[in-house]
């Protein structure tokens, strides 16, 4: 029972498959189609080289509607130039740390953290406190700087990128152009 109903299966896909590809390609290559399109592009193209009569107010409102189409196009353009120019923001001091990250479609990414003193990059251990809570440790091993935060290490990063989000929304962000000293 199961070889019959594999070879009428067989049978059916042989003679259907063939017959909608078929179909499929007649439709899609018919020799008037690609006709039609180029005898359409030919009569666009004359449109753009032929001379037209048109009333002075047709002109005026033409020459209106083009102005406030370019005002509209240039405001635009000022306006998104605005919104993103938050991703000129990449370094800043966060929790006494200084940090570098870049920005990708919006988002934070490549966050590294960079010792105050001396610009090296800091190694970031986990440390347990006596309640048995574990914090993060920064240490630099070019200039021994050392700083304790009372954040969980696996939300150290994921606090710094909030903390960047709300300069963000806030505006804080414009203030400086470079870390705290």
């Amino acid at each position: 029972m199961n070889k019959e109903n594999r070879k009428k299966n067989l049978i059916i896909t042989g003679i259907i498959l063939p017959l909608i590809v078929g179909i499929f390609v007649e439709v899609f290559t018919t020799v008037e189609v690609v006709n039609y399109l180029f005898c359409t592009l030919i009569y666009i193209g004359g449109l753009f080289i032929a001379s037209f009569s048109i009333s002075v107010w047709l002109f005026i409102l033409i020459v209106i509607l083009s102005i406030g189409l370019g005002a509209g196009v240039v405001l635009l353009n000022v306006r998104t130039t605005q919104e993103n120019s938050y991703q000129d923001y990449t370094i800043d001091r966060i929790l006494g740390i200084d940090w570098e990250w870049s920005w990708y479609l919006g988002d934070v990414t490549g966050l590294i953290p960079l010792c105050p003193e001396c610009s090296y990059q800091p190694v970031i251990r986990n440390e347990y406190t006596v309640p048995y809570r574990e914090i993060s440790s920064i240490e630099c091993e070019n200039c021994s700087f050392n700083k304790k935060l009372d954040v969980h290490p696996g939300k150290l990063e994921e606090r710094v990128i909030k903390e960047i989000h709300r300069k963000i929304r806030t505006g804080e962000y414009e203030e400086k152009s470079s870390p705290e000293t």
